[in-house]
């Protein structure tokens, strides 16, 4: 995938990272008007966004039972690590593939993110899907309870000739996931699929994939589009 390389503003910049630790949605908010799962519609009409679900024990342990998949052992260690350390709750977590992993491992990534004020937790693990997302949202996602989820994936869809759709598809459907089960959560940001220079032979791929998730999120409250080609 992409870049060793990981501006601190590759978020979409100072405007789109200021109020990110709040939680608070941009201001041109409104409902989303087509292809959101219905959890994501139901959201949409209540009242100040928050999930119902009642939150999991902070002393239940989480688990993780290999699948003989590839990352099998970049999930373990994240259970292991949050096992240890409970996760806070409430916080900012980043997810997704290699752009995030290695600024997690190439430049210090708690000293970019300490601006933002908040409990920053990266579990972003390289070489993954928008399906590989969806399949460990258990061990990665829910027990962090993030008021902020920021998201890159989708650069290894395109390469592996996942069509664009399906790729809008699964990051809503994780999104429906993260509201149902992330009580305190109140704010996603899609982070666009960077045009890196050897994705050349995609970009139109890429371009339409960034296109769709841009459409789904346009006002919808709690999810938006930021980085490079996003209005945000």
């Amino acid at each position: 995938e992409e870049g060793r390389d990981m501006p601190a503003a590759a978020v979409g910049g100072a405007a789109a990272t200021r109020g990110l630790a709040s939680g608070r949605p941009s201001a041109s908010a409104a409902p989303c008007r087509s292809r959101v799962p219905s959890e994501l519609r139901a959201r949409g009409r209540r009242s100040g966004g928050a999930s119902t679900t009642t939150p999991r024990s902070r002393a239940a342990m989480i688990e993780y039972v290999t699948r003989g998949e590839w990352y099998d052992g970049e999930i373990r260690r994240f259970v292991r690590i949050d096992n240890e350390n409970p996760p806070g709750e409430r916080g900012v977590l980043f997810v997704g593939s290699s752009i995030f992993r290695e600024w997690r491992e190439a430049r210090d990534f708690a000293a970019d993110v300490k601006p933002l004020g908040a409990d920053v937790t990266n579990r972003a693990f390289g070489g993954s899907t928008t399906s590989d997302q969806l399949e460990v949202m258990e061990q990665i996602v829910f027990p962090h309870d993030p008021k902020v989820l920021v998201y890159y994936c989708g650069s290894n869809d395109v390469n592996a000739g996942v069509p664009p759709r399906v790729i809008r598809d699964n990051f809503l459907e994780w999104c429906a996931r993260a509201f149902s089960r992330c009580p305190s959560a109140r704010r996603i940001l899609f982070v666009s699929i960077m045009r890196a220079p050897q994705k050349a032979p995609v970009w139109n791929e890429l371009d339409e994939a960034n296109a769709l998730i841009e459409e789904a999120c346009e006002g919808w409250r709690g999810i938006e589009h930021v980085g490079e080609g996003s209005n945000t």
